[in-house]
Protein backbone atom coordinates (compact mmCIF):
# COMPACT_ATOMS: atom_id res chain seq x y z
CA UNK A 1 0.00 0.00 0.00
CA UNK A 2 1.17 3.54 -0.83
CA UNK A 3 0.05 6.25 1.62
CA UNK A 4 -0.42 9.87 0.55
CA UNK A 5 0.35 12.16 3.49
CA UNK A 6 -1.16 15.63 3.03
CA UNK A 7 0.08 18.69 4.99
CA UNK A 8 -1.24 22.24 4.73
CA UNK A 9 -0.71 25.66 6.29
CA UNK A 10 -2.86 28.60 5.23
CA UNK A 11 -2.07 32.20 4.32
CA UNK A 12 -3.96 33.30 7.43
CA UNK A 13 -1.74 31.08 9.58
CA UNK A 14 1.30 32.78 8.02
CA UNK A 15 -0.14 36.24 8.66
CA UNK A 16 -0.69 35.41 12.33
CA UNK A 17 2.55 33.56 13.03
CA UNK A 18 4.85 35.45 10.58
CA UNK A 19 6.75 32.30 9.52
CA UNK A 20 9.49 32.77 6.89
CA UNK A 21 10.66 29.18 6.44
CA UNK A 22 8.64 25.96 6.38
CA UNK A 23 6.44 26.49 9.41
CA UNK A 24 6.60 24.60 12.69
CA UNK A 25 2.95 23.70 12.10
CA UNK A 26 3.91 21.72 9.00
CA UNK A 27 6.61 19.93 11.01
CA UNK A 28 4.10 19.19 13.77
CA UNK A 29 1.65 17.70 11.25
CA UNK A 30 4.40 15.57 9.71
CA UNK A 31 5.56 14.26 13.11
CA UNK A 32 1.99 13.42 14.20
CA UNK A 33 1.21 11.50 10.99
CA UNK A 34 4.55 9.63 10.95
CA UNK A 35 3.97 8.59 14.57
CA UNK A 36 0.45 7.40 13.71
CA UNK A 37 1.73 5.29 10.80
CA UNK A 38 4.58 3.82 12.88
CA UNK A 39 2.17 2.76 15.65
CA UNK A 40 -0.34 1.14 13.28
CA UNK A 41 0.34 -2.56 12.55
CA UNK A 42 -1.76 -2.15 9.37
CA UNK A 43 0.08 0.88 7.97
CA UNK A 44 3.58 0.39 9.37
CA UNK A 45 6.10 -0.42 6.63
CA UNK A 46 3.94 1.09 3.83
CA UNK A 47 5.53 3.41 1.30
CA UNK A 48 4.77 7.08 2.10
CA UNK A 49 4.45 9.99 -0.38
CA UNK A 50 4.25 13.50 1.07
CA UNK A 51 2.20 16.34 -0.43
CA UNK A 52 2.62 19.77 1.21
CA UNK A 53 0.84 23.11 0.56
CA UNK A 54 2.51 25.71 2.79
CA UNK A 55 0.73 29.07 2.55
CA UNK A 56 -2.54 28.04 0.84
CA UNK A 57 -6.11 28.59 1.97
CA UNK A 58 -8.34 25.60 2.68
CA UNK A 59 -11.55 27.14 1.35
CA UNK A 60 -11.05 25.47 -2.05
CA UNK A 61 -8.94 22.75 -3.69
CA UNK A 62 -6.99 25.09 -6.01
CA UNK A 63 -3.74 24.07 -4.35
CA UNK A 64 -0.78 22.64 -6.31
CA UNK A 65 0.11 19.76 -3.98
CA UNK A 66 -3.45 18.65 -3.29
CA UNK A 67 -3.99 18.51 -7.06
CA UNK A 68 -0.87 16.33 -7.40
CA UNK A 69 -2.29 14.08 -4.67
CA UNK A 70 -5.60 13.79 -6.56
CA UNK A 71 -3.70 12.89 -9.76
CA UNK A 72 -1.92 10.06 -7.89
CA UNK A 73 -5.26 8.91 -6.45
CA UNK A 74 -6.88 8.83 -9.90
CA UNK A 75 -3.95 6.84 -11.30
CA UNK A 76 -4.36 4.34 -8.46
CA UNK A 77 -0.80 4.86 -7.19
CA UNK A 78 -2.06 6.14 -3.81
CA UNK A 79 -4.49 3.88 -1.96
CA UNK A 80 -4.70 5.73 1.38
CA UNK A 81 -4.75 9.44 2.28
CA UNK A 82 -3.86 10.63 5.79
CA UNK A 83 -4.21 14.14 7.23
CA UNK A 84 -3.82 15.60 10.72
CA UNK A 85 -7.49 16.65 10.75
CA UNK A 86 -10.28 17.45 8.31
CA UNK A 87 -9.52 21.20 8.39
CA UNK A 88 -6.04 20.51 6.92
CA UNK A 89 -7.66 18.69 3.98
CA UNK A 90 -10.16 21.48 3.33
CA UNK A 91 -12.54 23.99 4.90
CA UNK A 92 -15.34 23.87 2.33
CA UNK A 93 -17.77 21.33 3.77
CA UNK A 94 -19.47 20.62 0.42
CA UNK A 95 -16.26 19.85 -1.49
CA UNK A 96 -14.77 17.87 1.42
CA UNK A 97 -18.02 15.89 1.69
CA UNK A 98 -17.88 15.06 -2.04
CA UNK A 99 -14.43 13.52 -1.64
CA UNK A 100 -15.27 11.61 1.57
CA UNK A 101 -18.64 10.25 0.42
CA UNK A 102 -18.27 9.85 -3.35
CA UNK A 103 -14.86 10.23 -4.98
CA UNK A 104 -12.61 8.35 -2.51
CA UNK A 105 -15.08 5.44 -2.03
CA UNK A 106 -15.51 5.18 -5.82
CA UNK A 107 -11.74 4.91 -6.27
CA UNK A 108 -11.47 2.52 -3.29
CA UNK A 109 -9.18 4.94 -1.43
CA UNK A 110 -9.01 4.92 2.36
CA UNK A 111 -9.09 8.32 4.09
CA UNK A 112 -7.89 8.99 7.66
CA UNK A 113 -8.18 12.25 9.66
CA UNK A 114 -6.25 11.49 12.86
CA UNK A 115 -7.40 14.18 15.31
CA UNK A 116 -11.02 13.84 14.17
CA UNK A 117 -10.86 10.06 14.78
CA UNK A 118 -12.15 9.53 11.23
CA UNK A 119 -11.26 6.42 9.21
CA UNK A 120 -13.29 5.67 6.08
CA UNK A 121 -12.96 1.91 6.75
CA UNK A 122 -15.22 2.44 9.78
CA UNK A 123 -17.53 4.86 7.95
CA UNK A 124 -18.60 2.89 4.87
CA UNK A 125 -21.23 4.63 2.74
CA UNK A 126 -21.41 7.93 4.64
CA UNK A 127 -19.13 10.35 6.41
CA UNK A 128 -21.76 10.77 9.12
CA UNK A 129 -23.48 13.81 10.63
CA UNK A 130 -20.63 14.43 13.09
CA UNK A 131 -18.05 14.68 10.30
CA UNK A 132 -20.33 16.89 8.18
CA UNK A 133 -20.82 19.20 11.19
CA UNK A 134 -17.04 19.41 11.72
CA UNK A 135 -16.55 20.33 8.04
CA UNK A 136 -19.16 23.09 8.38
CA UNK A 137 -17.45 24.40 11.54
CA UNK A 138 -14.06 24.35 9.76
CA UNK A 139 -15.48 26.42 6.91
CA UNK A 140 -16.97 28.97 9.31
CA UNK A 141 -13.70 29.11 11.26
CA UNK A 142 -11.78 29.83 8.05
CA UNK A 143 -14.06 32.75 7.25
CA UNK A 144 -13.87 34.04 10.82
CA UNK A 145 -10.05 33.95 11.06
CA UNK A 146 -9.73 35.55 7.60
CA UNK A 147 -11.98 38.43 8.69
CA UNK A 148 -9.95 38.87 11.89
CA UNK A 149 -6.66 39.06 9.96
CA UNK A 150 -8.14 41.61 7.53
CA UNK A 151 -9.54 43.62 10.44
CA UNK A 152 -6.11 43.78 12.14
CA UNK A 153 -4.46 44.86 8.87
CA UNK A 154 -7.10 47.55 8.25
CA UNK A 155 -6.53 49.02 11.73
CA UNK A 156 -2.77 49.09 11.04
CA UNK A 157 -3.39 50.80 7.68
CA UNK A 158 -5.58 53.49 9.28
CA UNK A 159 -2.79 54.18 11.80
CA UNK A 160 -0.24 54.57 8.99
CA UNK A 161 1.86 51.59 10.11
CA UNK A 162 3.95 49.90 7.41
CA UNK A 163 2.43 46.43 6.82
CA UNK A 164 4.20 45.35 3.63
CA UNK A 165 6.39 42.26 3.35
CA UNK A 166 9.45 44.20 2.09
CA UNK A 167 10.26 47.88 2.40
CA UNK A 168 10.98 49.80 -0.82
CA UNK A 169 14.62 49.86 -1.96
CA UNK A 170 16.34 52.59 0.05
CA UNK A 171 14.39 51.89 3.24
CA UNK A 172 14.26 49.21 5.92
CA UNK A 173 11.19 48.35 7.98
CA UNK A 174 11.64 48.35 11.76
CA UNK A 175 8.73 48.10 14.22
CA UNK A 176 6.36 48.78 11.29
CA UNK A 177 8.14 52.10 10.53
CA UNK A 178 10.26 53.05 7.51
CA UNK A 179 13.88 54.06 8.20
CA UNK A 180 16.39 55.20 5.53
CA UNK A 181 18.95 52.57 4.51
CA UNK A 182 21.79 54.92 3.57
CA UNK A 183 23.83 52.67 1.16
CA UNK A 184 20.74 51.98 -0.94
CA UNK A 185 19.43 55.54 -0.51
CA UNK A 186 22.61 56.90 -2.19
CA UNK A 187 21.82 54.78 -5.26
CA UNK A 188 18.22 56.02 -5.27
CA UNK A 189 19.36 59.67 -5.18
CA UNK A 190 21.75 59.03 -8.04
CA UNK A 191 19.02 57.36 -10.13
CA UNK A 192 16.77 60.43 -9.73
CA UNK A 193 19.64 62.78 -10.60
CA UNK A 194 20.49 60.81 -13.76
CA UNK A 195 16.83 60.78 -14.77
CA UNK A 196 16.56 64.53 -14.14
CA UNK A 197 19.60 65.07 -16.40
CA UNK A 198 17.69 63.43 -19.27
CA UNK A 199 19.12 59.90 -19.18
CA UNK A 200 16.80 57.17 -20.38
CA UNK A 201 15.81 54.40 -17.97
CA UNK A 202 17.68 51.84 -20.06
CA UNK A 203 20.87 53.94 -19.98
CA UNK A 204 20.58 54.41 -16.20
CA UNK A 205 20.26 50.64 -15.73
CA UNK A 206 23.25 50.00 -18.01
CA UNK A 207 25.38 52.54 -16.08
CA UNK A 208 24.63 50.89 -12.73
CA UNK A 209 25.33 47.43 -14.18
CA UNK A 210 28.69 48.53 -15.65
CA UNK A 211 29.76 49.96 -12.30
CA UNK A 212 28.88 46.69 -10.55
CA UNK A 213 26.31 48.24 -8.23
CA UNK A 214 24.13 45.41 -6.80
CA UNK A 215 20.65 45.47 -8.24
CA UNK A 216 17.62 46.11 -6.04
CA UNK A 217 16.82 42.37 -5.94
CA UNK A 218 20.41 41.33 -5.16
CA UNK A 219 20.70 44.00 -2.46
CA UNK A 220 17.50 42.87 -0.71
CA UNK A 221 18.51 39.20 -0.89
CA UNK A 222 22.13 39.82 0.09
CA UNK A 223 23.48 38.32 -3.15
CA UNK A 224 25.56 39.79 -5.96
CA UNK A 225 25.83 39.37 -9.73
CA UNK A 226 22.73 37.15 -9.98
CA UNK A 227 20.25 39.81 -11.09
CA UNK A 228 20.90 43.04 -12.99
CA UNK A 229 19.31 46.45 -13.09
CA UNK A 230 16.56 46.70 -15.70
CA UNK A 231 14.57 49.48 -17.33
CA UNK A 232 11.46 48.32 -15.41
CA UNK A 233 13.22 48.57 -12.02
CA UNK A 234 14.41 52.12 -12.74
CA UNK A 235 10.91 53.11 -13.86
CA UNK A 236 9.42 51.63 -10.69
CA UNK A 237 11.77 53.68 -8.50
CA UNK A 238 11.39 57.07 -10.21
CA UNK A 239 7.57 56.89 -10.05
CA UNK A 240 7.32 55.81 -6.41
CA UNK A 241 6.15 58.61 -4.10
CA UNK A 242 7.54 56.75 -1.10
CA UNK A 243 10.88 58.50 -1.77
CA UNK A 244 9.36 61.92 -0.98
CA UNK A 245 7.94 60.68 2.35
CA UNK A 246 4.46 59.74 1.08
CA UNK A 247 3.09 56.33 2.08
CA UNK A 248 0.19 54.95 0.03
CA UNK A 249 -1.57 51.78 1.16
CA UNK A 250 -4.72 49.87 0.17
CA UNK A 251 -3.50 49.85 -3.46
CA UNK A 252 -5.11 46.45 -4.06
CA UNK A 253 -7.33 44.05 -2.16
CA UNK A 254 -8.66 40.49 -2.31
CA UNK A 255 -12.01 39.96 -4.06
CA UNK A 256 -11.82 36.13 -4.10
CA UNK A 257 -9.34 33.48 -2.88
CA UNK A 258 -5.94 34.37 -4.45
CA UNK A 259 -7.58 37.01 -6.72
CA UNK A 260 -6.69 40.68 -6.16
CA UNK A 261 -8.08 43.89 -7.62
CA UNK A 262 -6.39 47.29 -7.97
CA UNK A 263 -8.14 49.97 -5.92
CA UNK A 264 -9.61 53.16 -7.40
CA UNK A 265 -7.94 56.44 -6.52
CA UNK A 266 -10.77 57.25 -4.07
CA UNK A 267 -10.06 54.01 -2.14
CA UNK A 268 -6.36 54.74 -1.53
CA UNK A 269 -5.16 55.63 1.96
CA UNK A 270 -2.47 58.33 1.59
CA UNK A 271 -0.16 59.60 4.35
CA UNK A 272 1.83 62.73 3.49
CA UNK A 273 5.09 63.32 5.44
CA UNK A 274 4.80 59.77 6.75
CA UNK A 275 8.55 59.10 7.00
CA UNK A 276 11.88 60.75 6.22
CA UNK A 277 12.19 61.42 2.46
CA UNK A 278 15.23 60.37 0.43
CA UNK A 279 14.77 63.03 -2.29
CA UNK A 280 13.06 66.41 -2.46
CA UNK A 281 9.57 66.89 -3.89
CA UNK A 282 11.04 69.35 -6.41
CA UNK A 283 13.38 66.69 -7.83
CA UNK A 284 10.55 64.11 -7.98
CA UNK A 285 8.24 66.52 -9.83
CA UNK A 286 11.04 67.52 -12.23
CA UNK A 287 11.63 63.87 -13.18
CA UNK A 288 7.86 63.32 -13.53
CA UNK A 289 7.56 66.27 -15.94
CA UNK A 290 10.38 64.85 -18.08
CA UNK A 291 8.64 61.48 -18.16
CA UNK A 292 5.30 62.89 -19.31
CA UNK A 293 6.96 64.93 -22.07
CA UNK A 294 8.67 61.78 -23.28
CA UNK A 295 5.32 59.97 -23.21
CA UNK A 296 3.65 62.69 -25.29
CA UNK A 297 6.40 62.40 -27.94
CA UNK A 298 5.94 58.63 -27.97
CA UNK A 299 2.19 58.98 -28.46
CA UNK A 300 2.72 61.28 -31.47
CA UNK A 301 5.22 58.87 -33.03
CA UNK A 302 2.90 55.87 -32.58
CA UNK A 303 -0.26 57.58 -33.80
CA UNK A 304 -1.27 54.48 -35.72
CA UNK A 305 -2.90 53.13 -32.54
CA UNK A 306 -3.31 49.54 -31.37
CA UNK A 307 -2.75 46.84 -33.97
CA UNK A 308 -5.70 44.55 -33.30
CA UNK A 309 -4.31 41.63 -35.31
CA UNK A 310 -0.77 41.85 -33.87
CA UNK A 311 1.21 40.30 -36.76
CA UNK A 312 -1.41 37.61 -37.32
CA UNK A 313 -2.14 38.81 -40.88
CA UNK A 314 0.11 36.90 -43.32
CA UNK A 315 0.60 37.24 -47.07
CA UNK A 316 -0.58 34.02 -48.74
CA UNK A 317 2.09 34.38 -51.42
CA UNK A 318 5.41 35.07 -49.65
CA UNK A 319 4.36 34.02 -46.13
CA UNK A 320 5.51 37.28 -44.53
CA UNK A 321 3.46 39.45 -42.18
CA UNK A 322 1.48 42.16 -43.95
CA UNK A 323 2.33 45.72 -42.97
CA UNK A 324 -0.35 47.89 -41.43
CA UNK A 325 -0.50 51.23 -43.21
CA UNK A 326 -2.70 54.28 -42.86
CA UNK A 327 -3.93 56.96 -45.22
CA UNK A 328 -2.19 60.31 -45.21
CA UNK A 329 -5.04 62.29 -43.70
CA UNK A 330 -3.78 64.86 -41.19
CA UNK A 331 -6.68 64.27 -38.79
CA UNK A 332 -5.59 61.07 -36.99
CA UNK A 333 -9.17 60.27 -35.89
CA UNK A 334 -10.24 60.01 -39.55
CA UNK A 335 -7.37 57.85 -40.82
CA UNK A 336 -8.27 54.57 -42.46
CA UNK A 337 -5.98 51.63 -41.73
CA UNK A 338 -5.27 48.81 -44.15
CA UNK A 339 -2.92 45.84 -44.62
CA UNK A 340 -0.72 45.38 -47.65
CA UNK A 341 2.27 43.21 -48.62
CA UNK A 342 5.35 45.42 -48.86
CA UNK A 343 7.62 42.68 -50.21
CA UNK A 344 5.96 41.42 -53.46
CA UNK A 345 8.54 38.63 -53.81
CA UNK A 346 6.10 36.11 -55.24
CA UNK A 347 3.60 36.13 -58.09
CA UNK A 348 0.90 35.12 -55.59
CA UNK A 349 1.62 37.98 -53.14
CA UNK A 350 -1.41 39.97 -52.02
CA UNK A 351 -1.54 43.17 -54.07
CA UNK A 352 -4.87 44.37 -52.64
CA UNK A 353 -5.34 46.82 -49.81
CA UNK A 354 -7.20 44.93 -47.08
CA UNK A 355 -8.97 47.57 -45.00
CA UNK A 356 -9.05 46.71 -41.31
CA UNK A 357 -12.78 47.27 -40.81
CA UNK A 358 -13.56 44.92 -43.71
CA UNK A 359 -11.17 42.33 -42.26
CA UNK A 360 -12.80 42.58 -38.83
CA UNK A 361 -16.23 42.03 -40.35
CA UNK A 362 -15.00 38.94 -42.25
CA UNK A 363 -13.36 37.49 -39.12
CA UNK A 364 -16.44 38.04 -36.91
CA UNK A 365 -18.82 36.52 -39.48
CA UNK A 366 -16.58 33.48 -39.99
CA UNK A 367 -16.14 33.18 -36.20
CA UNK A 368 -19.89 32.94 -35.61
CA UNK A 369 -20.20 30.26 -38.30
CA UNK A 370 -17.32 28.17 -36.97
CA UNK A 371 -18.38 28.73 -33.34
CA UNK A 372 -21.85 27.29 -33.96
CA UNK A 373 -20.31 24.23 -35.63
CA UNK A 374 -17.78 23.80 -32.80
CA UNK A 375 -20.47 24.08 -30.09
CA UNK A 376 -22.66 21.49 -31.79
CA UNK A 377 -19.74 19.06 -32.17
CA UNK A 378 -18.54 19.71 -28.60
CA UNK A 379 -21.97 19.09 -27.04
CA UNK A 380 -22.31 15.83 -28.98
CA UNK A 381 -18.89 14.56 -27.81
CA UNK A 382 -19.57 15.81 -24.27
CA UNK A 383 -22.81 13.78 -24.05
CA UNK A 384 -20.97 10.72 -25.34
CA UNK A 385 -18.19 11.12 -22.76
CA UNK A 386 -20.70 11.67 -19.95
CA UNK A 387 -22.41 8.40 -20.87
CA UNK A 388 -19.05 6.60 -20.96
CA UNK A 389 -18.13 8.11 -17.60
CA UNK A 390 -21.37 6.89 -16.00
CA UNK A 391 -20.73 3.40 -17.36
CA UNK A 392 -17.13 3.53 -16.08
CA UNK A 393 -18.28 4.55 -12.60
CA UNK A 394 -20.81 1.71 -12.51
CA UNK A 395 -18.18 -0.82 -13.62
CA UNK A 396 -15.67 0.45 -11.02
CA UNK A 397 -18.30 0.12 -8.29
CA UNK A 398 -18.96 -3.47 -9.37
CA UNK A 399 -15.22 -4.28 -9.35
CA UNK A 400 -14.81 -2.72 -5.89
CA UNK A 401 -17.69 -4.88 -4.63
CA UNK A 402 -16.08 -8.02 -6.14
CA UNK A 403 -12.70 -7.15 -4.59
CA UNK A 404 -14.37 -6.63 -1.22
CA UNK A 405 -16.03 -10.06 -1.44
CA UNK A 406 -12.74 -11.73 -2.38
CA UNK A 407 -10.95 -10.00 0.49
CA UNK A 408 -13.60 -11.38 2.84
CA UNK A 409 -13.14 -14.87 1.34
CA UNK A 410 -9.40 -14.57 1.91
CA UNK A 411 -10.05 -13.62 5.56
CA UNK A 412 -12.46 -16.57 5.96
CA UNK A 413 -9.85 -18.93 4.51
CA UNK A 414 -7.28 -17.60 6.98
CA UNK A 415 -9.74 -18.10 9.86
CA UNK A 416 -10.44 -21.68 8.74
CA UNK A 417 -6.71 -22.34 8.55
CA UNK A 418 -6.17 -20.96 12.05
CA UNK A 419 -9.01 -23.13 13.35
CA UNK A 420 -7.40 -26.12 11.58
CA UNK A 421 -10.37 -26.60 9.29
CA UNK A 422 -7.99 -26.20 6.32
CA UNK A 423 -4.54 -27.66 5.85
CA UNK A 424 -1.66 -25.29 5.19
CA UNK A 425 -1.34 -26.50 1.56
CA UNK A 426 -5.04 -25.99 0.82
CA UNK A 427 -5.01 -22.58 2.54
CA UNK A 428 -2.00 -21.37 0.54
CA UNK A 429 -3.52 -22.67 -2.69
CA UNK A 430 -6.84 -21.01 -1.93
CA UNK A 431 -5.16 -17.71 -0.95
CA UNK A 432 -3.10 -17.69 -4.16
CA UNK A 433 -6.18 -18.23 -6.35
CA UNK A 434 -8.08 -15.46 -4.54
CA UNK A 435 -5.07 -13.08 -4.76
CA UNK A 436 -4.75 -13.76 -8.51
CA UNK A 437 -8.44 -12.96 -8.96
CA UNK A 438 -8.02 -9.72 -6.99
CA UNK A 439 -4.97 -8.74 -9.09
CA UNK A 440 -6.93 -9.31 -12.31
CA UNK A 441 -9.78 -7.14 -11.02
CA UNK A 442 -7.34 -4.40 -9.99
CA UNK A 443 -5.72 -4.48 -13.46
CA UNK A 444 -9.17 -4.17 -15.01
CA UNK A 445 -9.94 -1.29 -12.66
CA UNK A 446 -6.70 0.50 -13.59
CA UNK A 447 -7.65 0.31 -17.27
CA UNK A 448 -11.04 1.85 -16.48
CA UNK A 449 -9.44 4.57 -14.34
CA UNK A 450 -7.09 5.46 -17.21
CA UNK A 451 -10.18 6.56 -19.18
CA UNK A 452 -11.78 8.23 -16.16
CA UNK A 453 -11.51 12.00 -16.59
CA UNK A 454 -13.21 14.34 -14.07
CA UNK A 455 -15.99 16.59 -15.30
CA UNK A 456 -13.78 19.70 -14.79
CA UNK A 457 -12.41 19.03 -18.29
CA UNK A 458 -15.59 20.62 -19.68
CA UNK A 459 -15.14 23.92 -17.78
CA UNK A 460 -12.94 25.92 -20.22
CA UNK A 461 -15.17 25.18 -23.21
CA UNK A 462 -18.39 25.59 -21.18
CA UNK A 463 -17.20 29.03 -20.02
CA UNK A 464 -16.46 30.11 -23.61
CA UNK A 465 -19.89 28.87 -24.76
CA UNK A 466 -21.62 30.79 -21.94
CA UNK A 467 -19.72 33.99 -22.79
CA UNK A 468 -20.57 33.56 -26.48
CA UNK A 469 -24.28 33.04 -25.80
CA UNK A 470 -24.34 36.04 -23.44
CA UNK A 471 -22.54 38.12 -26.10
CA UNK A 472 -19.57 38.83 -23.81
CA UNK A 473 -16.93 37.92 -26.41
CA UNK A 474 -15.70 41.26 -27.66
CA UNK A 475 -13.99 41.84 -30.99
CA UNK A 476 -10.59 41.99 -29.26
CA UNK A 477 -11.17 38.75 -27.29
CA UNK A 478 -12.22 36.91 -30.44
CA UNK A 479 -9.13 38.05 -32.38
CA UNK A 480 -6.69 37.47 -29.48
CA UNK A 481 -8.06 34.15 -28.26
CA UNK A 482 -9.45 32.36 -31.30
CA UNK A 483 -7.44 33.58 -34.30
CA UNK A 484 -4.04 31.95 -34.91
CA UNK A 485 -3.21 33.29 -38.38
CA UNK A 486 -5.03 35.00 -41.22
CA UNK A 487 -3.71 34.09 -44.68
CA UNK A 488 -4.58 36.69 -47.31
CA UNK A 489 -4.16 35.91 -51.00
CA UNK A 490 -6.54 38.61 -52.27
CA UNK A 491 -9.62 40.53 -51.14
CA UNK A 492 -11.70 37.57 -52.34
CA UNK A 493 -9.56 34.80 -50.82
CA UNK A 494 -8.92 34.91 -47.08
CA UNK A 495 -8.18 31.82 -44.96
CA UNK A 496 -8.16 31.74 -41.15
CA UNK A 497 -6.42 29.30 -38.77
CA UNK A 498 -8.60 29.00 -35.64
CA UNK A 499 -7.92 27.85 -32.08
CA UNK A 500 -11.17 25.89 -31.84
CA UNK A 501 -9.50 22.46 -31.71
CA UNK A 502 -7.37 23.46 -28.70
CA UNK A 503 -10.25 25.04 -26.78
CA UNK A 504 -12.94 22.45 -27.44
CA UNK A 505 -10.70 19.38 -27.22
CA UNK A 506 -11.88 16.76 -24.69
CA UNK A 507 -8.75 14.61 -24.88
Amino acid sequence: MIIGVYLRLSDDDNDIRDFKQESNSISAQRNLINSYISNSHELCGSMVKEFCDDGYTGVNFKRPSVQKLFDEVRKGTVQCVIVKDLSRFGRNHIEVGDYLEQIFPLLNVRFIAINDNYDSINNIGTAGMETAFKNLMNENYSRDISMKVKSVKNIQKQKGLFIGNNAAYGYIAKDKKLIIDEPAAKVVRRIFEMADNGMRYFDIAQTLNKEGIPSRIDYLKGTSGIHFWSKAQISQIVHNKIYIGTYICNKNYTIAPRVRKFADESELIVFENHHEPIISKELFESVSRRFYKSCEKGIKKTSRGYDEFNRKVICGGCGKALHRNYSSIKDISKRTFYYKCNYITDDNCCLDKIFIEDLKLIVINMFETYMNIAISDFNSRKDDLNNRERTTKTNIEKINAQIEKLEKRKLIAYTEYKEKLLSKEKYLDKREKISNSIDKLKTEKEKLLADFIPSERFNPADNIITEYKNKKLTEKIIIDKFVKKIWIYSINRIEIDWNFDDIFSLK
